[in-house]
């Protein structure tokens, strides 16, 4: 039955469009990394290790779109046509394996003092054209790798604007929407940290459906009677906002995931297709659609469960 099953998400992956900055090629893969042939192998790489790590739905969102100059090198649409046309070794095709791609970037809007990042995820139908065409009009034309991570000109709140604007053209066409969601947001370059409480206010909240947890939290180290919760957990009930989980990957782990590899934080989502609507309402219907996936042991670190069904409902948000 549509939307009655249980999806293993990470919305949180990098690809090696970011290999100015911290993204590596995975072990195995040698040659010039913006070259088709170990793009595909890349990609390939990439969707198995997603399969292999129990991932069922990805979120790519690199820094940078493409990997070399011409949108041919896009990593992230290598990985899109993968998984849409693509068989694996053992005759079974991707899409089998993996429920969802939604390909995506990871900006340094003009918020706060040094930027603050957002995830923005799309339909796989906005097409690698229209998909390296906004990312180039949301960095006003700027590499965003340049001796370091660069900010873009435009704000959050331009930015959903102008997405906006672009979704509203393209419903006579091919319609596309679009998620945003707030990652690390108490660590560096994250909502909070930068631009502390009086972003809830003045932010584009009603676009952003989640806050991503540090790899050590869960839903319950926010509390009512303490900042951030007190202020933060009232506002995300106000909005039906939620905690999620996500690697923050830079890389494709051979064995098990670690830190900063595919899979090592993820959530448990219910879809009912593998578009972005059925994702926005995931978060939305939080207390029955969304499930961390982990918890925590009597030594204070995080266990992965293997199932949603033993997470209490209100493990994303907490009653008032």
């Amino acid at each position: 039955m549509p939307g009655s099953r249980w999806f293993k998400a990470d919305l949180h992956v990098h690809t090696v469009d970011d290999l100015p900055g911290n993204a590596r090629m995975p072990e195995g893969i040698n040659g010039d990394p913006a070259t088709p042939d170990v793009l595909r192998s890349y990609s390939r790489r990439l969707l198995r290790g997603a399969a292999r790590a129990g991932v069922q739905v990805l979120g790519l969102t690199p820094h940078a779109t493409r990997v070399g100059d011409g949108p041919e090198t896009s990593a992230v649409w290598h990985v899109v046509d993968a998984w849409n046309a693509g068989t694996d070794d053992d005759g079974i095709p991707f899409r089998e394996k993996v429920y969802a791609v939604f390909p995506g970037f990871e900006p340094n809007l003009n918020d706060g003092g040094s930027g603050v990042h957002l995830l923005f995820l799309f339909d796989p139908e906005i097409g690698r054209d229209r998909y390296l065409a906004l990312f180039e009009a949301v960095m006003d034309g700027r590499r965003p790798w340049d001796g370091g991570l660069r900010m873009t000109t435009r704000d959050a709140k331009g930015v959903c604007a102008f997405l906006d604007e672009r979704r509203l053209e393209s419903l006579t066409a091919m319609p596309w929407d679009y998620l945003v969601l707030a990652p690390h947001f108490q660590g560096e370059h994250g909502l909070l940290r930068e631009v502390q409480r009086q972003a809830l206010e003045k932010f584009p909240c009603e676009r952003l459906a989640g806050f991503e947890l540090g790899d050590s939290q869960l839903p319950s180290d926010f509390a009512l009677t303490e900042k951030p919760g007190s202020f933060l957990l009232p506002f995300m009930e106000r909005h039906r906002q939620a905690f999620f989980h996500a690697s923050d990957a830079a890389t494709i782990a051979d064995g098990d995931p670690g830190p900063r590899t595919l899979g090592y934080r993820t959530t448990w989502v219910k879809l009912a297709s593998p578009r972005i609507e059925a994702l926005r309402q995931a978060f939305v219907a939080s207390d029955s659609r969304l499930r961390i996936a982990f918890e925590r042991t009597d030594g204070g670190t995080l266990r992965s469960l293997s199932s949603p069904g033993r997470v209490e409902a209100l493990a994303f948000r907490r009653p008032l």
